[in-house]
């Protein structure tokens, strides 16, 4: 029995084509996302969030928020790329009305009186 299944992927010509169509199609998907991103925040609300954690990856330090929409409590992310949060800090939103679970955007942070 031969085992050339892969046969179509040895030819160096048919992996470079296919390194370039997984990259194009990330590409795609990530402007796709930006572009619906950017729709969903013209009808949006500004919220009152609380960071409930942090962690570090290779670039960025993603921050995970709280915050309450519509009564319904919502635990999301973003990323920023220099980390100068802290837990329990308050922060400002902006998140859109339709998708408020996926689709949020950074605005400030929000100064604390009680030192």
């Amino acid at each position: 029995m031969n085992n050339d299944h892969y046969a179509f992927f040895k030819n160096t010509k048919t992996q470079i084509l296919l390194v370039l169509i997984i990259v194009i199609i990330i590409i795609i998907g990530g402007q796709i996302y930006r572009k619906n991103k950017a729709v969903a925040l013209k009808d949006s609300v500004v919220v009152d969030a609380v960071i409930t954690d942090s962690y570090a990856t290779r670039d960025r330090t993603v921050i995970c928020v709280q915050y309450i929409y519509g009564g319904v409590k919502i635990n999301n992310k973003f990323t920023v790329v220099q980390d100068t949060f802290k837990i329990q800090e308050r922060v400002l939103l902006r998140v859109a009305k339709k998708y408020p679970d996926k689709y949020i955007e950074f605005i400030k942070k929000i100064k604390s009186n009680l030192k």
